[in-house]
């Protein structure tokens, strides 16, 4: 299986599944792919960021990717995001 494989992709969100070089450690990530459109837009970028990580201890205070070492909390964190931004 890939390292870097997309579980799922949406305009604005990408859901990934992930693993780390040298262990067998998988994650899940959540990111706003480069290509959207809307990434340059600051309010839109801040209203996910207080979605996904409101404390903003994922990603940091500009991150535009997060992490989340169980799938089905990354599934629900996506659902909200394309439930808020469909």
């Amino acid at each position: 299986m890939n390292s870097n494989q997309i579980l799922h992709k949406s305009e604005n969100f990408e859901l990934r599944r992930k693993k780390r070089r040298k262990s067998d450690k998988v994650y899940y990530e959540i990111s706003l792919p480069l290509s959207n459109r809307l990434i340059n837009d600051e309010a839109f970028v801040e209203g996910v960021r207080d979605v996904v990580d409101p404390l903003r201890n994922r990603s940091g205070r500009f991150g535009i990717h997060w992490k989340f070492r169980v799938r089905e909390e990354a599934e629900k964190m996506l659902t909200a995001l394309l439930l808020r931004w469909a």
